[in-house]
């Protein structure tokens, strides 16, 4: 059994992690910014395993019935309608790497 001070709901505690991508230490705290998204981490220990999920769950969010593609469709148009006030640290940030995807949520692989 796993323990740790990580709880659903709620922002993760202090602790660096290795970026998949592109093998970087990163504060998995402040690596998202806080942008008024929902952030949804998925956590595997081994990449390859995992790939039968990783396509399943991705198929399933990719859908245009479900639930978080409803929600981010709704969330685009609101914010066509209605853009979001640019930011000093937004040349520091780059708010577009995390909405690509989605308004309302971020995923990140751990």
């Amino acid at each position: 059994m796993l323990m740790g001070d990580a709880r659903p709901g709620c922002l993760l505690p202090p602790a660096k992690v290795t970026r998949y991508i592109d093998s970087n230490p990163v504060d998995i705290q402040l690596d998202i910014p806080m942008m008024g998204q929902f952030r949804i981490y998925l956590l595997m220990w081994d990449i390859q395993a995992s790939n039968p999920f990783l396509e399943t769950f991705c198929q399933a969010i990719a859908s245009k019935n479900s639930f978080i593609s409803k929600l981010s469709a709704a969330a685009s148009a609101s914010y066509a309608a209605q853009p979001r006030l640019p930011s000093s640290e937004d040349i520091y940030s780059r708010p577009e790497r995390y909405t690509a995807v989605s308004h309302l949520f971020t995923f990140a692989l751990i």
